[in-house]
């Protein structure tokens, strides 16, 4: 049976910071009482839809959209661990929340193994109790938004960086290349197994690595790098040279990644 047609969805439900649950429990009365506890509690914050029968929640997430779901453990179709792991194995990434009498200690530490966010047990005063309930779902809710905008903000930077016309790189504190942009890529013809993980002397050589990180600490120091004509810091001759106008790395290998071939100098010969 259904519950659905007990919680209207307020006229804010458009609104991002409205958080949208699904609530699955075979106890009917307990599914009543907990939509009107967390409804009040949460100030209109948290609208609930409930169902009494774990069956349908596939078919129910699959035409409406849910930012939370919380579920009992103990049901007679289908218990809430193996319901957890069926919305796994099909990719649905909502935030999932046991809510039961049942506290066994291996049932939690399976429900966290499965990779439900949270194990709230029933039974205590009720006020008290939804007031966890209320709790953990922002909190919940909060970290699902924070994870996604944090995604976003990425994809972003990774599309910004991917379209600068230079070799563009991130590494990590010991000096390990963790992204490069596509130009080196396609400049150097290289794939990103070859370099990612590696430092700039275990992929470039000893003597390309020393300068790459003399220049990484001159741009951690000053916050930024300039090559201009003639590359030099300060009154400096070209450090990648010293000044002889030839490449710091081969002798006109046409494989070298600097100068490909041509023996000159990447840094100064332009």
């Amino acid at each position: 049976m259904h519950l659905s047609d007990l919680n209207p969805e307020e006229s804010g439900i458009n609104n991002k910071n409205l958080i949208k649950v699904l609530h699955i429990d075979d106890e009917e009365d307990f599914l009543i009482i907990t939509k009107e506890f967390v409804e009040r509690l949460s100030n209109g914050e948290i609208t609930i839809t409930s169902i009494s029968n774990p069956l349908e929640v596939v078919d129910k997430i699959e035409t409406k959209t849910f930012d939370v779901i919380v579920c009992d453990y103990m049901m007679e179709e289908l218990n809430g661990l193996d319901l957890l792991q069926k919305l796994k194995t099909q990719e649905y990434d909502i935030p999932f929340i046991i809510f039961t009498g049942r506290g066994r200690e291996e049932v939690v530490i399976k429900a966290l193994n499965l990779g439900a966010d949270y194990y709230l047990r029933k039974g205590l005063d009720a006020k008290s109790q939804y007031a966890e309930l209320v709790h953990q779902i922002r909190t919940v809710f909060r970290h699902k938004n924070a994870e996604r905008d944090l995604r976003e903000s990425e994809e972003k930077f990774s599309l910004f960086l991917n379209n600068v016309p230079a070799i563009a790189y991130l590494k990590d504190e010991k000096g390990r290349y963790t992204f490069f942009n596509d130009y080196l890529y396609d400049v150097y013809k290289v794939t990103p197994d070859q370099i990612i993980g590696k430092t700039a002397s275990e992929f470039f050589g000893p003597e390309a690595g020393r300068i790459i990180e003399e220049e990484d600490e001159i741009v951690l120091k000053e916050g930024f790098w300039t090559s201009i004509g003639t590359r030099k810091i300060g009154d400096e001759e070209c450090k990648s040279c010293k000044g002889t106008g030839k490449c710091h790395s081969c002798n006109g290998d046409s494989e070298c990644y600097w100068c490909k071939g041509s023996g000159k100098c990447s840094k100064c010969s332009m």
